[in-house]
């Protein structure tokens, strides 16, 4: 047999065990790569972190601005200059350092686009003496600038939910698999930075069986579902011409006829002044409750004397 016919008749037959090996083969290599890919997310993920947290430890704001999400750090700079609060120093001024993720076990690192989500499982320490018990930590980030920043963080307390804590540590992760354990795969919308401010102001919200999205000045938004609690107003308050909107929803097993209240408050920087209620949407119980309202307040000389102290 010539060297051309015995090509002729062995050619055919690696291009068949080529196409009948190559999906196998491929399968294998997208599997490697995959593992590959998490891995690597994994890594960087918790390098993110640490550094964050080192920054947060050691009061380095140069690291701190490195290893933060552009949105983070606006709002928490726009909150702390809306409080009239040093800034970066009060960054750092926080009752216990943030939990270490040294010896925790990573249950899951998952990526969607340019989101990550972290979760973490283990004795999760905030530096208190209450002993440590196994629970969850979820650590999200966003991808910007061509690394992972650090954005939020959330911790799930599994003590009412012993079943489920049992379950992870046996290494069922079938709780995880939730919509809520994913990233959403959208980045936050960053804020504009707010200007040196005028007064302080808060709001404050009482809405059992409601849920109230409260603005001020187009740029101080908040949402209030079925609580009693007070936010700071981010950009505070002007003199003349603070613009309020809000909008009010009765939220399921509600009967619709309980209570509500809304109220701005200025703050004195003056210690002994109390705070001036300069803003109030009240209804009584069994009332009828606006869908939309708005209002609008100025500050008064006297109100602005009130304030200063004098």
């Amino acid at each position: 047999m010539d060297s051309v016919s015995f090509l002729k008749k062995i050619i055919p037959l690696f291009l068949l065990l080529a196409t009948l090996s190559s999906p196998a083969q491929a399968e294998s290599k997208a599997s490697e790569l995959a593992k590959a890919h998490l891995a690597k997310l994994q890594t960087d993920l918790s390098s993110c972190y640490e550094k964050w947290r080192d920054a947060m430890v050691l009061g380095n704001f140069q690291q701190w601005s490195a290893t933060t999400a552009k949105h983070r750090k606006i709002a928490i700079k726009n909150r702390i200059l809306s409080e009239k609060r040093p800034f970066p120093q009060t960054i750092f001024f926080i009752p216990t350092p943030p939990p270490s993720i040294e010896g925790l076990r990573c249950l899951a690192a998952r990526q969607n686009g340019s989101t990550a989500l972290a979760i973490y499982f283990g004795n999760v320490n905030f530096g208190t003496d209450a002993p440590a018990q196994n629970n969850l930590l979820l650590l999200s980030f966003l991808h910007q600038n061509g690394s992972w920043k650090y954005d939020t963080a959330d911790f799930i307390h599994l003590a009412a939910l012993p079943n489920i804590r049992k379950q992870l540590q046996e290494g069922d992760l079938s709780y995880i698999e939730q919509k809520d354990f994913f990233p959403t795969g959208t980045q936050p919308p960053v804020p504009l930075e707010v200007a040196p401010i005028r007064w302080i102001a808060k709001v404050f919200v009482y809405s059992p069986g409601r849920e109230v999205l409260f603005n001020m000045n187009s740029q101080s938004q908040h949402r209030f579902q079925d609580n009693k609690a007070a936010e700071v107003i981010i950009g505070g308050a002007v003199d003349r011409g603070n613009r309020i909107h809000f909008r009010t929803k009765s939220l399921e097993g509600s009967t619709g006829k309980e209570p509500l209240r809304i109220s701005v408050f200025l703050m004195s920087e003056v210690r002994g002044v109390h705070p001036l209620n300069i803003f109030e949407y009240k209804v009584e119980e069994g009332g009828e409750v606006e869908a939309f309202g708005k209002g609008t307040f100025d500050v008064s000389p006297q109100e602005a004397a009130h304030l200063l102290g004098k």
